[in-house]
């Protein structure tokens, strides 16, 4: 539950990573940074994690590919 005391906290990691952006890396990647957010709502903070602003604007720029913007 959020309080007076709650903070909204950017939860930012390597959400993909590596040359080839392996599947199985960013899936791991993407657990660390959902377990690091569930702590901190746990904490009674509020956790953004930046994909989940980053990933809609991606796709609604129809973004395709790392670097494509």
């Amino acid at each position: 539950m959020l309080s007076d005391q709650s903070f909204l906290i950017l939860v930012a990691g390597p959400y993909r990573s590596g040359p080839s952006h392996h599947s199985l890396l960013n899936q791991d990647n993407g657990t660390i940074l959902l377990d690091a957010a569930l702590q901190l709502y746990q904490m009674g903070h509020l956790p953004i994690l930046s994909e989940w602003v980053a990933l809609p604007i991606l796709k609604a720029a129809d973004s395709r590919e790392v670097g494509h913007t």
